[in-house]
């Protein structure tokens, strides 16, 4: 009990600022944004590849250690669910490349230096995570660490009201 005298404000706060951290964020049935652009590989990405099924769109820095700690995860989900990341702010088109080949990381990246469709998904901060159902509109947004339990529970439920 003690420790929640000491604790207990802190993680007050913690939860309080995700709580309005995530408010901006698109979400409840609104229409995901035109998504177009150069991915890490050099290839020019339109969307078309998302519109069938749900997926997860996840927003990330280079620079965020949040991030960082969520590649593995990332990677993980990627394997068994379609997932398109947005590097945010990370560099050009080789700059992110590289950073993807360093780590060993092979999830598709859309290369967002400018922040433009950043700022249409209205995320004020990263990680940031969109979950779209098969009719492209998302159906819940969240920002900052996350799960690979909840990630997976979220994009099994929008599976299941897409059949």
């Amino acid at each position: 009990m003690r420790w929640l005298k000491s604790w207990g404000w802190p993680l007050a706060l913690i939860v309080f600022l995700q709580v309005m951290s995530d408010r901006g964020l698109l979400e409840n049935g609104a229409p995901l944004p035109p998504i177009e652009g150069e991915m890490a590989d050099g290839q020019r990405y339109d969307g078309a590849s998302l519109e069938k099924g749900p997926f997860l769109v996840y927003v990330w820095g280079s620079w965020c250690w949040v991030c960082r700690s969520m590649e593995g995860v990332i990677s993980r989900v990627s394997k068994d669910h379609r997932v398109l990341t947005v590097a945010l702010r990370s560099g050009d088109r080789a700059t992110v490349a590289d950073y993807l080949s360093h780590k060993g990381l092979a999830y598709p990246a859309l290369v967002d230096d400018s922040g433009q469709l950043a700022d249409a998904l209205g995320v004020k901060g990263v990680p940031a995570l969109f979950f779209v159902d098969g009719a492209g509109r998302i159906q819940s947004a969240t920002q900052g660490y996350t799960s690979e339990a909840g990630i997976r529970l979220r994009l099994w439920r929008l599976g299941r009201r897409d059949q």
